[in-house]
Formats: structure tokens, sequence, C-alpha cells
């Protein structure tokens, strides 16, 4: 898989959290591990539900409480009908019969061979008309009737969208590897397996750092903490049905990234991506 170019951003770039969120329409889980809470969490195994019983519009709006700048998002777990008109909106107000952003999601059927996973679609929103930097006060996922009722797991806005200066390799991997876990092994030697039914993607690659890619994957790796933090990042921005993922920096990359020294400029950065995991399918 090549890279036309490789879009991320930091954790502490996201700003999901800085927004109010309110349910406009549709009835939200009264459980409260799946309200608006899990909407915020950034973890794609965590959904945010609604309950309707039948097929009914869903809007979520979130007030920054002032103009707020937002490069992008990320849904990287749902259960968006195939081909569904699910929009992202940005507007002053929070009236939506003209707003000055409007972006629609590419919403795909899942991958071939998944067990049922959705793909991961994104924005950047730099791209859309009526964009600025200075941003708008209020936002709005809206998500049509749909015959079972919504659920999103993972969503994240981004404040700015980064790249490198580098290009990854075109022999970067993004692996679709359904995880499973040995269960017994007999006293002949014979193995079963149990299959979790969980897709937990990696990502594996090679970038040609030069400029300040060096110092920004170290700013990267002190901001997520390592291996601890998830954080948008999309390795080929020409995709936008599949690819806004949740990653976390491998052990042993973030372990490379403490040992190499800055004062190298160029050269190859092998590293390794982890999703987040996105659990069952929704």
């Amino acid at each position: 898989m090549s890279s036309a170019d490789c879009l991320y951003c930091r954790p502490s770039d996201l700003v999901t959290s800085h927004a109010t969120w309110s349910v406009a329409s549709g009835t939200l889980s009264t459980d409260p591990s799946y309200n608006l809470t899990a909407l915020v969490a950034h973890n794609p195994a965590l959904p945010c539900k609604f309950t309707d019983a039948s097929p009914t519009a869903v809007a979520i709006v979130g007030d920054f409480g002032a103009a707020h700048r937002v490069d992008g998002l990320l849904i990287p777990h749902h259960n968006f009908a195939t081909s569904a008109a699910v929009l992202f909106q940005m507007n002053a107000t929070n009236v939506w019969t003209a707003p000055s952003l409007s972006a629609p999601l590419t919403v795909s059927a899942a991958r071939p061979g998944s067990p049922g996973h959705s793909r991961s679609p994104w924005l950047d929103l730099r791209t859309v008309a009526g964009y600025a930097t200075a941003g708008y006060r209020y936002c709005r996922i809206y998500i049509p009737a749909q015959t079972m009722a919504p659920q999103l797991a993972g969503f994240a806005l981004v404040g700015l969208w980064r790249t490198f200066d580098g290009v990854v390799e075109q022999n970067a991997e993004l692996s679709h590897n359904r995880s499973w876990v040995q269960s017994l092994t007999t006293a002949a030697g014979v193995k079963s397996f149990y299959e979790r039914n969980v897709v937990q993607r990696t990502l594996a690659g090679k970038l040609f750092c030069f400029g300040t890619d060096w110092q920004d994957w170290r700013d990267l790796s002190d901001d997520a903490g390592g291996p601890v933090r998830p954080f948008p990042f999309i390795l080929d921005d020409s995709i936008v049905d599949d690819g806004g993922l949740l990653m976390r920096l491998s052990d042993e990359t973030a372990g490379a990234l403490k040992l190499t020294a800055l004062s190298n400029t160029n050269g190859t950065f092998a590293f390794t991506l982890d999703e987040a995991g996105r659990g069952l399918p929704l």
C-alpha cells in the first residue's frame, strides 16, 4: 500500500472533548456506558448507542462555546448502512438549514472477508468549501434513518492535521488479519485455536525522514506517552472510505524513538503502529 500523503495528529491535537455534546434527534441509550460519554472516549470498542425501535434520523450537536478550529474527523467503528448520507457540519449558530460547512462521509460496505466490521471513514475538512482555520462554534453529526439504530465508536475530531516532510515507502502494509488466541495443544502436539472475531490491524512501514521528521516522531511519541495513548494516523489520504484509524505506537517503535539520536536528519525510519482495538462488530 502506498501513501499519497500521510496525515496524523498528536493526542493533544484531538478536540472532541472540547465541545459540549447533546442529542438533537434520536433516542440515546440510557446505559451510562454507551451514552455521550462514549462519544468522546476515543475508544473504538466502546460505542455511543441509539435505541430507536423504528428508523429515525439521528443528529448530535457539539458546542465549543466559541469558534474552534477543526481540521478533520474519523469514525473508526460504526454500523452505518452502506452508502448512508452521513454528514458532518459546522456553523456559527445552532441552525442547520444552511450550515457554513457540510461534508459527506463516504460509507462503504464492510471489507470482504472481515467478520462484519465496518470500514473506517474520515474527512480532511481543509478541502471542504466553507472551511476556516478560525473554525465555527457549533458542529453536528447527522445520520439518516436506517433499519438498525446507529452506533458509533472511536469518533475523533482533529484540531490540527500534521504531515511528515518525507513519504512512506511503497511497501507499507496495513494488515487486515483476524486475531486469534491458541486455546489447546494436545499431548500429540495438535493445536486448536479460538477465533476472537475481532479485527485489530497493524500498520508497518518505512518513512524516509528529512527536515524535522525525526523530531516530529519523537514529539509524537512523547505526546502519546509511548504506546499508551491512541492518535489518528492516515496512511493514504486518497482513500477516504477507510483508513480513519486510531493507532498506537508499538513498544518497539516507541523504544526506538527513545534511542534515536536527534542529530539524524536524513535516513529511513521503520515503524509499526497497532490499531486501538474495535472489539466485536457493531
